[in-house]
């Protein structure tokens, strides 16, 4: 066997397989690393509906005190019509809830 037959030899089969094990273990490792790091930040259903819960309640305390603001306009304001008073439907309505006295 001549020089160039032996290097070629020990090529394949010493240096190559090496090499596609280097590159299947790097590969697993940054799998798993990738893996690791998305369950780290991952959120329970738990925390995800409390985090949405304390968002809706924020955006709608503005709007709640603003309904508020102005169900107090309309008592100063006084009924628009007799045919909705307090004495004919036996509470008093106000913005689709209804409040009894």
């Amino acid at each position: 066997m001549n020089m160039p037959e032996m290097i070629f030899l020990i090529a394949v089969t010493v240096i190559l397989p090496i090499s596609i094990l280097s590159l299947l273990f790097s590969y697993q490792k940054a799998r798993l690393k990738a893996k690791r790091s998305a369950s780290e930040n991952e959120l329970t259903t738990s925390e995800l509906q409390h985090m949405i819960d304390g968002a809706v309640a924020d955006a709608n305390a503005d709007l709640q005190d603003r309904v508020y603001l102005l169900e107090e306009r309309l008592k100063l304001l006084g009924p628009a019509s007799d045919d909705v008073t307090e004495e004919n439907t036996g509470s008093s309505k106000t913005l689709g809830r209804v409040t009894r006295a």
